[in-house]
């Protein structure tokens, strides 16, 4: 959530979590708290391209952020970073935790000889 706020500021445009921890089975990454859904629904082609880069920026590695929508888009700039999910309800970023990975990630303690 945090990582989200930031990228509204970087981006200078207000956002709507569309999906956090409700209407998905128990097993998705969202009934877990691992995964959000962002409406970008009234955000121009560059501001969703641009709050994309600024979030997978901010998370690093360990998160996927997908600019994921029901059809493939006419725009260039978003055809080029669209995950095309024909069950989607609407053009959205979905953001989670990598598959496999664990966050916060495991410190290896050093161990003195």
């Amino acid at each position: 959530m945090a990582a989200l706020d930031r990228a509204t500021e970087t981006v200078h445009v207000d956002l709507m979590v569309t999906s956090g921890t409700d209407s998905h089975r128990s097993t998705d990454p969202h009934s877990t708290g691992e995964a959000y859904d962002v409406s970008v629904a009234n955000l121009a082609p560059n501001q969703i391209v641009q709050l994309k880069h600024a979030l997978e920026d901010d998370l690093g590695p360990l998160f996927t952020v997908l600019y994921e929508t029901p059809t493939k888009p006419v725009d260039s700039r978003l055809a080029a970073v669209a995950y095309v999910n024909k069950e989607a309800t609407g053009p959205h970023l979905h953001i989670q935790r990598k598959k496999g990975t664990i966050y916060p990630p495991l410190v290896a303690e050093t161990v003195k000889v």
